[in-house]
């Protein structure tokens, strides 16, 4: 029998760019509703934070952030910027979640995420630091 299973993590961001690892916070999410096989939808409630797979290093985390830093930079003459809604000018942080996933799709199978040896599920911060974010979880599953 499919079962459907939505929830949300919720987080605090402590740096303008900050990549968060939530690998645990998924895993106990599945094993709270018993998910025995399927997938989990990892989904970001925001336009300014993505989501990836990656290394849980932390060098790599420090390059990560460096990259997305000069990739697209936060001083540019952005024209967001000066129509911004929120009092950010934080256009750099829109152009960078366009280019950054959104979702992540993970299969379960025995009550686990199916992740490689050194995969670690990340929330990407891009427009921090923020008192609240929300990641939307829905398992698509059976027991």
């Amino acid at each position: 029998m499919t079962s459907f299973f939505q929830t949300a993590v919720t987080l605090r961001t402590k740096e303008p760019i900050e990549l968060i690892d939530l690998t645990d916070k998924i895993q106990q999410v599945v094993e709270r509703f018993k998910c025995a096989k399927g997938l989990a939808v990892v989904s970001s409630q925001h336009t300014t934070a993505a989501l990836v797979i990656n290394e849980n290093c932390p060098e790599l985390k420090k390059d990560a952030v460096q990259f997305l830093q000069k990739w697209i930079p936060a001083g540019e003459e952005y024209r967001h910027n000066r129509v911004m809604g929120d009092g950010r000018p934080n256009a750099h942080s829109h152009l960078l979640s366009l280019a950054l996933p959104q979702q992540l799709t993970i299969p379960v199978r025995q009550t686990r995420l199916q992740l490689g040896t050194w995969q670690r599920i990340f929330f990407v911060e891009l427009d921090g630091p923020r008192s609240e974010r929300k990641v939307l979880v829905t398992l698509l599953g059976g027991t």
